[in-house]
């Protein structure tokens, strides 16, 4: 256990999923997932909330990260409610998911950045191209090369 690290704060972040309408009622599907990080020590609890739903995550699924020697913890309910009724607390600290006139954060549309590129398409071509002639003369090297030993 990391002992040379000073006490340090989770960082909480609230994400969700696009909601959706159950066929049966107005109520929606709400996928939420919480996630607190750069802690230190491993001592925090993360508690979700959505609606009356309530779940709570222990300090032992918490990860170490080796590399700055803190912690991480990871949430994620999905229920029926509201969107706007999802909240996680962790050591006090209670955040809610934003309403989306008050995300600061955009959607990138995945189609927009697949578009092909013809030189990109050509570079690879290429590069595969000279992956196969290169693999082509070493087995030839090695073939000659037995051959002259055998012979």
């Amino acid at each position: 256990m990391p002992t040379e690290r000073a006490p340090a704060e989770p960082s909480l972040y609230v994400l969700s999923a696009v909601k959706t309408k159950t066929e049966t009622d107005n109520e929606q599907n709400v996928m939420a997932a919480c996630l607190a990080t750069d802690y230190f020590p491993k001592s925090y609890n993360m508690t979700m909330r959505v609606g009356d739903k309530e779940e709570t995550q222990s300090e032992s699924n918490a990860l170490l990260s080796i590399i700055d020697r803190s912690y991480s913890l990871f949430g994620f309910l999905a229920t029926q409610g509201n969107r706007d009724e999802i909240s996680c607390a962790v050591a006090g600290e209670t955040k809610k998911f934003p309403a989306a006139d008050q995300s600061q954060y955009s959607c990138i549309q995945v189609e927009d950045n697949m578009a092909s590129d013809p030189q990109f398409n050509l570079l690879s071509l290429t590069i595969f191209g000279l992956r196969i002639l290169f693999v082509k003369s070493i087995v030839f090297n090695v073939l000659m090369t037995i051959r002259v030993w055998i012979s």
